[in-house]
This record gives C-alpha cells, sequence and structure tokens, in this order.
C-alpha cells in the first residue's frame, strides 16, 4: 500500500527532472524507492527517541536545512483523523509548505497565502514549482504561516475552555 500521495510521487519525479540541484529530504520514514532513483539526493534522517533532544538540537537543524516542508499525506481515514500539528511546527519555523488537502489543513491554510493545499499530481507540481522557483514568495508564505500561529496560542483560546468547563460544571449541579 502506498504511504503517500501517489500524485505527490508523480509530481517529485518531473520536478527532479526539471531541478539538477533539488533535494528530497524525509525525516522519520524511509522511502527507499527515492534513494533508489534519486541517490544522493535523497536523504533521509531521523528524529530522536528523547523528543527533548530533538527539540532542542535536530529539529532546528532540519529547518536550518529545509527551504520548503510537505505534508503529503494519502487521503484515507486515518490521516482524516490527524491534527494539523505539523503545519504548526513547521510554521513557527517560518517555513513555507504543502500540505494534503485534508481539514486538518484547510482549518489553516489561506491556498498560496500561508501555504499551499494539494490533492492531485497537478496540485503538487504546480504549487511546489512556485515555492521552488520564487525565493521572495517562499519567504513570505513562511512568514504569513508563521504569523497564522498567533490566532492559536493558549492566550487567544483560553476562554473556549474557560467556557466550556463552565458549561460542563453548570451540568454536573
Amino acid at each position: 500500500k502506498d504511504l503517500v500521495n501517489p500524485g505527490f510521487i508523480k509530481a517529485i519525479d518531473r520536478l527532479m527532472g526539471e531541478y539538477p540541484n533539488l533535494v528530497i529530504k524525509t525525516v522519520g520514514s524511509f522511502f527507499p524507492d527515492f534513494k533508489m532513483k534519486y541517490g544522493q539526493r535523497y536523504e533521509q534522517g531521523f528524529g530522536d527517541v528523547d523528543v527533548y533532544k530533538w527539540i532542542k538540537e535536530k529539529y532546528p537543524a532540519v529547518m536550518d536545512e529545509t527551504d520548503i516542508v510537505i505534508a503529503p499525506l494519502l487521503e484515507d481515514t486515518y490521516n482524516k483523523g490527524k491534527s494539523g500539528i505539523k503545519f504548526l511546527e513547521y510554521s513557527a519555523a517560518k517555513k513555507p509548505g504543502v500540505y494534503q488537502k485534508l481539514h486538518i489543513y484547510e482549518q489553516y491554510i489561506k491556498q498560496g497565502f500561508n501555504g499551499y493545499l494539494a490533492s492531485y499530481e497537478e496540485d503538487w507540481y504546480n504549487s511546489l514549482k512556485k515555492l521552488i522557483d520564487d525565493a521572495k514568495h517562499r519567504k513570505e508564505v513562511g512568514e504569513a504561516a508563521f504569523e497564522t500561529l498567533k490566532d492559536f496560542t493558549i492566550q487567544k483560546n483560553v476562554y473556549k475552555y474557560s467556557d466550556l468547563f463552565k458549561k460542563l460544571m453548570k451540568n454536573e449541579t
């Protein structure tokens, strides 16, 4: 069974053919097909079993080496149940990204402004190509993604939880 969106794989094949300096790096997952096709242009890194070491040391280094982030998930029941944490993490690093068009990302992303949503090969190809070709746009999208985080701070949302707990308390009495 495929692990990522097949349209993404086709788009990457096209882009790797067009851009001889393009390097794909995955963190966590390893894709043997990528290694066989792209050799040294495909890198695979690992997180760390110590989450604090990952956060303090490895994650910042990975983000420093990254120009564009991707989340090419399959549109299946499992992935539909995930959170949008990848968008939030990548946005904290001011990285522009292309994400599978799923509800978990649609709630955050304004197409072409603070990220891109993609479902099919052409979506993936066009979105990634735009970010590859336009460094200024890449920076603007990353900055806009970072600004999006302000809407998801504890301070901005604590009232929602406060109201919920008040309602729950009233129902118990």
